[in-house]
């Protein structure tokens, strides 16, 4: 079990499971074969944790608050600060919860998958070399991998296009304290209206639908609790370091199809350039399963998530772009001490109860850290995990990762799509915002075809996109306005 990429070709027991091969290229990329898809996913990630595992531990700490742990708090107490944040918002729990109500063929694959990772950790130990370099300099040992932990990873894709929306609605507050809302929403514009790519006879939007007039734009709000723009720097740098990302705005990705008619081969042409920040290891890994008798499939996915995010199989091909959606609201919550202790918040005319659960933060070379963290109906309070919000209020985060609709489903199903209706479909189930741009390779000329895929809240009010809202009601999310 000692070969590395790019050296040949080998056959992984998965325990409980199957034997997986797994074909290493001469790019390092890995090519797995195996019977059932159970076996596959165990292979897979197996060769992905062999490629990656101190990447995928490392997203993993980011993800639950677990950085200071291996590198001390760091200066200025900044490691610490981004572990705080990281705990605030409790993703482990969601984590937990998707997962719990995933479709059963979504734990098949995430069990095969945690079982893949935990066979390579064993077989690094038993090896020569040992566990990747990384852990042996750092003295830490990797935690068993677990298939909430996989739904993990994809979650924290989700938040880091998250973040960016958050902190842009306390920017646009803290703006429009100093110069009002019109020149808020002007300098941080959004879009005055929905508009649809494509008309009801499915027809191409002429392309001024999508271009923004000049002059104000949006609604005069109520601003609550106006901060200044100083609390605002050190919690944006902070927020962005926490979640392993520049704070920065503007990022965006293409996407290519071209029907066959009107190519040189007769079949389509699909291409798609996503705007992943240049990083050694990369942002994405690169792999193919091919399960007998059921799909091959090769294309790219999240280290410790093994949906093939973008990908292509014998019948269709898909590349997704970002599709920037408001997914997340900032709650300005009303609390009051309640009977016996603890807090109240006001929701909807009704005194709620605020839990709270107190975590320890292991902290390398310091005592640990016992920190109390609390959420209301509406999500964690950000407070809690972020200083630099007292301006605002207490601020409660709500978001789609949050919620019961939340799901991964559809990436387990994709890769077996036969048919534009199927892969539709598949694409439909799970709840990151993308553009799905997809082709396929049926009849004389194939098709092309485009998917919105993702949960996008639909509002009791338009100002939930724009600032920090009250949470004593009147702006309540009251559905989706897409089907996954």
């Amino acid at each position: 079990m000692e070969e590395r990429a790019g050296e040949g070709q080998l056959a992984v027991e998965i325990s409980g499971r199957g034997v997986a091969s797994i074909r290493v290229d001469a790019r390092g990329m890995s090519h797995v074969t195996a019977e059932d898809e159970a076996t596959g996913y165990g292979g897979l990630c197996y060769a992905m944790a062999r490629d990656r595992l101190f990447q995928m531990d490392v997203l993993r700490r980011s993800a639950k608050g677990r950085l200071a742990e291996i590198y001390g708090p760091g200066d200025g107490d900044s490691i610490l600060d981004q572990d705080l944040l990281a705990r605030a918002q409790n993703l482990s729990a969601f984590a937990a919860a998707r997962y719990a109500a995933a479709a059963s063929r979504t734990k098949r694959a995430l069990q095969g998958c945690a079982a893949g990772v935990n066979q390579y950790i064993a077989d690094a130990r038993a090896s020569k070399t040992g566990l990747p370099l990384e852990f042996q300099a750092l003295g830490v040992q990797p935690d068993p991998w677990t298939p909430e932990d996989s739904v993990l990873a994809y979650i924290y894709v989700g938040v880091t296009f998250d973040t960016l929306t958050w902190f842009t609605k306390l920017e646009r507050a803290a703006v429009a304290s100093i110069a009002g809302t019109e020149v808020a929403t002007t300098l941080i514009k959004e879009a005055g209206n929905e508009v649809s790519m494509f008309d009801a006879q499915g027809n191409l939007s002429p392309i001024s639908q999508f271009l923004v007039p000049p002059g104000p734009s949006g609604p005069a709000a109520t601003i609550i609790n106006p901060p200044p723009p100083a609390c605002l720097a050190g919690s944006r740098w902070l927020a962005g370091r926490s979640l392993g990302m520049t704070p920065a705005s503007g990022r965006a990705s293409n996407a290519w199809a071209v029907d066959g008619h009107l190519t040189s081969t007769g079949k389509p042409l699909l291409a798609t350039d996503p705007h992943f920040p240049h990083a050694t290891p990369s942002s994405v890994y690169v792999a193919q399963l091919k399960v007998s008798g059921q799909y091959d499939v090769a294309g790219w996915m999240v280290p410790g998530f093994p949906g093939f995010i973008s990908g292509h199989t014998e019948s269709i091909a898909w590349v997704p772009t970002y599709a920037l959606f408001d997914s997340v609201d900032l709650y300005v919550e009303t609390l009051r001490p309640a009977t016996g202790g603890g807090e109240e918040v006001l929701v909807n005319g009704q005194w709620r109860r605020v839990t709270t659960r107190t975590e320890t933060l292991r902290v390398k070379g310091q005592p640990d850290v016992q920190r109390t963290f609390r959420a209301t109906p509406h999500g964690p309070i950000l407070n809690d995990g972020l200083e630099g919000l007292e301006a605002f209020g207490t601020l409660a985060l709500k978001s789609t990762a949050g919620q019961p609709a939340w799901r991964v489903d559809g990436y387990f199903e994709m890769p077996a799509a036969q048919t534009f209706a199927q892969f539709r479909a598949a694409a439909l189930k799970q709840s990151i915002g993308w553009n799905f741009i997809f082709a396929d390779y049926a009849g004389t000329h194939g098709h092309i075809g485009y998917q919105l895929s993702g949960l996008a809240p639909q509002r009791e009010s338009p100002l939930n996109s724009l600032y920090p809202v009250p949470g004593t009601g009147g702006h309540e999310w009251t559905g989706y306005a897409t089907d996954a």
